[in-house]
């Protein structure tokens, strides 16, 4: 989910700068830059609840700990890249709208 999720976002980001160049309607980039925020809240909801469950399954299980670290790595990068994202966006709006 969390790497559906994540492609979606870097394909809305990828057309946000196309509709930058393609010189889209203001209220379309601004659809595109809340879709972004939706988006990037999901995923880091996602994230957090999956990485939540990695770590209680490694402590349950305790076996194969190269595959828990790989996903749980995957899961701490997505955040990240989705916090930034969300970051991004709201300030691009916030300005896109004036102080």
């Amino acid at each position: 989910m969390t790497i559906f999720l994540f492609f979606i976002l870097l394909s809305l980001i990828i057309f946000y700068f196309v509709g930058n160049f393609q010189n889209f309607l203001d209220l379309t980039q601004k659809l595109i830059l809340n879709l972004l925020a939706i988006v990037s809240v999901i995923e880091f909801v996602f994230s957090v609840l999956l990485l939540a469950l990695n770590i209680a399954t490694f402590v349950i299980t305790k076996r194969r700990v190269s595959r828990f670290i790989y996903y749980i790595f995957v899961h701490i990068f997505t955040m990240g890249i989705s916090f930034a994202t969300f970051t991004i966006s709201r300030a691009v709006l916030l300005l896109s709208n004036g102080l």
